[in-house]
């Protein structure tokens, strides 16, 4: 009980910041939270996401709040969406393993799209599939992939029967996913299965966003066509 109340108001703490902790808020509500609490006005949690691993979470605003807190923060060995400013001080300070730089992308409300998704969801029995064609492979790679397609929100353009585009829901809502098969490329098939997701995300009152690596500039430019706006640079790493 206490832990609950607790996750509440860290939501609704970091509700007020608009956008900005999106995906720190889907974390918490979409995983299982192991541990939460306020630090130094700021927000330090962990949580065991889709993945079946144990992701550090954290939200601060100052750089002094950082370094009162780098002890504790050695002590979570693994940080997810994590704002670029505040890596940068704790890289000082461990040696870190595996890091990924990404930048965030939301939908304004005021870009219109599709008035109706109109196409299906992706089925479970396309899990092999699309580990094949993600770009992690790991031994957690199909349980997570599966568990999101069944759970979560995602799109599928077939073309004679055959899948050939695809996007779906991470399990911190944000898009991701996408895919075309090479040969369909081209097509505007990428286009519409965003589109559709944007559609579907939207309909469940989420605001769209996605987390783009950022030497994947082939997605950063559909992105900024189809009208999302880049919110702020983000890290995964492991230490």
């Amino acid at each position: 009980m206490e832990k609950q109340i607790k996750l509440q108001a860290a939501i609704e703490k970091l509700q007020v910041d608009g956008n900005r902790y999106t995906s720190l808020i889907n974390y918490l509500k979409l995983n299982s939270v192991i541990a939460i609490e306020e630090v130094d006005g700021g927000i330090l949690a962990r949580i065991l996401s889709g993945d079946g691993l144990e992701w550090g979470l954290l939200a601060v605003d100052t750089e002094a709040e950082v370094k009162n807190l780098i002890p504790r923060l050695k002590e979570e060995k693994r940080f997810a969406g994590l704002e670029e400013w505040i890596y940068s001080l704790i890289v000082r300070e461990v040696e870190v393993e595996w890091v990924e730089h990404c930048y965030t992308y939301y939908l304004p409300a005021n870009v219109g799209i599709l008035d109706q998704p109109g196409l299906p969801s992706i089925p479970v029995e396309m899990t092999e599939l699309i580990a094949q064609t993600w770009s992690y492979d790991a031994d957690w790679t199909r349980e997570y992939i599966r568990n999101q397609l069944e759970y979560g929100i995602s799109a599928v353009k077939y073309v004679d029967n055959n899948p050939v585009a695809w996007a779906a829901m991470q399990d911190d809502g944000a898009m991701g996913f996408m895919y075309v098969i090479p040969e369909y490329r081209g097509r505007g098939y990428a286009q519409e299965v965003t589109y559709d997701l944007i559609c579907k995300i939207r309909q469940i009152g989420q605001v769209p966003f996605m987390h783009i690596v950022q030497t994947n500039y082939a997605s950063i430019r559909l992105s900024e066509k189809m009208g999302f706006k880049r919110l702020k640079n983000i890290v995964w790493f492991e230490f």
